[in-house]
């Protein structure tokens, strides 16, 4: 644990930002907390790490409604009014490029100054850190075309399947294992359109939590019975087919 005042000056400073919803701030914040438990060699507390997580995906999560909300607004300009769709399209993309921005600082973050330190690698906290660059990567090709988006499909499939594997040690209730699986399950089926994978991981993890539930620690009730209702509703809503639905995703800090 690091001792030193401006560390902890910053965690509240972060803490405080985040009641405020100035998350920028936040994660200005809380990324000096980072670098400097990386200089220190020791491991993030589990409250950095909730704090890392969720300064990251409150600004990025508000810029990917933001970017949504303006991909509505396109279909509402035909070609006859050009100049008003053109201006649709300019914040869209900048909104795009603030997304591919944010999601490269925070893998950027995560492999110089997290996954450095031995004891962030134990098998929940290198879990918990794979999806969250997985995540990034997957908000990155949401925004992207061509190359540049498969490159970015690559680097999220590619870090879904390492999280899965990380967290194959833990319990099959376990919320982060469950939100692997869902996460995972929801880039395979809206990001990549890929259906029947996106529909057998989601089940695949929901059932192996059913079959466990009595085992199911008190301490994760809450958080597992959250994921496993966002799987189930997932399933339902992919079998309906395309355009049945918005799929849900965990974003919670806490694992």
């Amino acid at each position: 644990m690091v001792s030193d005042e401006h560390y902890r000056e910053m965690l509240f400073r972060a803490r405080l930002s985040a009641v405020a919803e100035r998350y920028d701030d936040m994660a200005e914040e809380v990324n000096h907390a980072v670098r400097r438990a990386h200089a220190e060699k020791v491991p993030l507390e589990i409250s950095l790490r909730n704090l890392f997580f969720d300064a990251a995906h409150k600004r990025i999560g508000a810029r990917r409604i933001g970017w949504r909300r303006l991909g509505t607004e396109k279909a509402k300009y035909s070609s006859a009014e050009e100049e008003l769709l053109a201006i649709v399209v300019e914040k869209a993309d900048l909104i795009a490029g603030e997304i591919v921005s944010l999601c490269a600082e925070t893998v950027e973050m995560i492999d110089n100054y997290i996954s450095s330190i031995a004891e962030n690698r134990s098998a929940e906290s290198e879990a918990f850190f794979l999806r969250m660059k997985a995540d990034c990567w997957r908000y990155t090709a949401e925004v992207l075309t061509g190359q540049d988006r498969e490159t970015a499909s690559a680097n999220a499939s590619g870090g879904y399947a390492d999280a899965a594997e990380a967290a194959q040690a833990l319990a099959a209730t376990h919320p982060l294992k469950l939100g692997v699986a869902l996460n995972s399950a929801v880039f395979r089926y809206e990001t990549l359109g890929d259906s029947v994978q996106g529909t057998q991981i989601a089940t695949t993890a929901f059932d192996a939590a059913v079959a466990a539930i009595d085992s199911m620690s008190e301490e994760h009730y809450r958080d597992s019975t959250l994921i496993m209702q966002l799987l189930r509703d997932n399933i339902a809503l992919w079998q309906d087919g395309p355009g049945a639905g918005e799929s849900q995703e965990y974003r919670a800090a806490k694992d």
